[in-house]
């Protein structure tokens, strides 16, 4: 089954249902306006991202993209 997040508490979801993360605007702009971090900030450049780590037990809101299948129950007399 294919399935498309809706909704995540406080997170910011997109309309491919990608979840935004946050992000560390601040410190990022500190980080990068001393020279000497320059290289540290190259290097773990590529494993950021806006990959936001959900905790356990969050709740996701998911619609599904395609039909489930049902079995029917007969009517009980």
């Amino acid at each position: 089954m294919s399935a498309k997040v809706v909704s995540v508490p406080h997170y910011k979801v997109d309309a491919e249902g990608s979840i935004r993360g946050r992000g560390h605007a601040r410190r990022d702009t500190i980080e990068w306006a001393i020279p000497i971090l320059w290289p540290e900030k190259l290097i773990t450049l590529p494993m950021r991202g806006p990959r936001p780590t959900l905790k356990g037990e969050t709740r996701i809101l998911l619609r599904l993209q395609e039909m489930c299948p049902s079995r029917r129950i007969p009517p009980t007399p």
